[in-house]
């Protein structure tokens, strides 16, 4: 029998992929950034693999007889619409140290399941690796 804790983890990944600061400014905002292209190569490949890894903790959530829920985005994130597009980035890169952190503490509570444990560690690495690519964008 599958823990609602366990499901509550996997939602809050699916939160954290799926309603992403990167998605946002692609998704939401795409019309009012204007900035260089490199900038929005980076949100863009970022939100895309995000969203790669909310399909798949969706399906795991469904396949655990769990309902979805990908909440909604933060309203915090519109205080973001009319900003130049490198200091999205650098705001997304704060954001993300802290969604790190948040993926560790999701995924200690999916231990249980062989493949709950495969993707939630495929998220740590994922937002690992997001970090690493904006910091790099900044400091280019």
């Amino acid at each position: 029998m599958v823990r609602s804790d366990s499901i509550f983890a996997l939602n809050r990944l699916l939160h954290l992929a799926a309603r992403s600061f990167a998605t946002y400014s692609i998704e939401v905002r795409r019309a009012s950034y204007r900035g260089p292209k490199e900038l929005w190569a980076v949100l863009q490949q970022i939100a895309g693999e995000q969203q790669a890894l909310a399909r798949r903790l969706d399906e795991a959530i469904r396949q655990a007889g769990g309902a979805p829920n990908p909440g909604a985005f933060p309203i915090d994130f519109t205080a973001w619409n009319d900003v130049a597009l490198g200091r999205i980035v650098e705001h997304a890169l704060d954001l993300q140290r802290g969604v790190v952190a948040e993926i560790e503490q999701a995924a200690a509570g999916l231990q249980e399941h062989p493949d709950w444990r495969v993707i939630a560690q495929d998220a740590l690495d994922e937002a690992r690796s997001h970090e690493r690519l904006l910091a790099e964008t900044i400091d280019a």
